[in-house]
């Protein structure tokens, strides 16, 4: 999590750097969002068992929320459609280990794996 939250505070750093640019744009930038892949930040939503950052949600919580913290001082809209990932992915990530399915486990794994 560590590498995450400093790559994504170095983009966020660069991402201030055009701020008027940003704030003044009516759309989002694709762009932005390879970016932000490239920080490693879509693997907070995905467990350690499958190769994600994801370690529970007393371990991962914080470090997800600080890291959005930091992508918002630099751009708040990537920010806020960021933070959509872990949040929507949290339904699978909070129940996994309590889930006997073995058709949840295989969407699960689908679901990460797309990740």
């Amino acid at each position: 999590m560590d590498i995450m939250q400093k790559s994504v505070a170095a983009l966020s750093y660069r991402f201030a750097e055009s701020r008027p640019e940003r704030q003044g744009r009516r759309h989002l930038d694709p762009a932005d969002f390879a970016e932000l892949a490239g920080t490693g930040f879509p693997l907070v939503g995905v467990p350690k068992s499958s190769g994600g950052l994801w370690r529970g949600i007393e371990s991962s919580v914080r470090p997800i929320s600080q890291a959005l913290r930091e992508l918002a001082r630099g751009d708040g809209a990537v920010a806020l459609v960021a933070a959509m990932h872990p949040a929507v992915l949290s339904y699978w990530l909070t129940s996994i280990d309590d889930a006997n399915d073995v058709g949840f486990h295989t969407q699960c794994d689908e679901i990460f794996r797309e990740v």
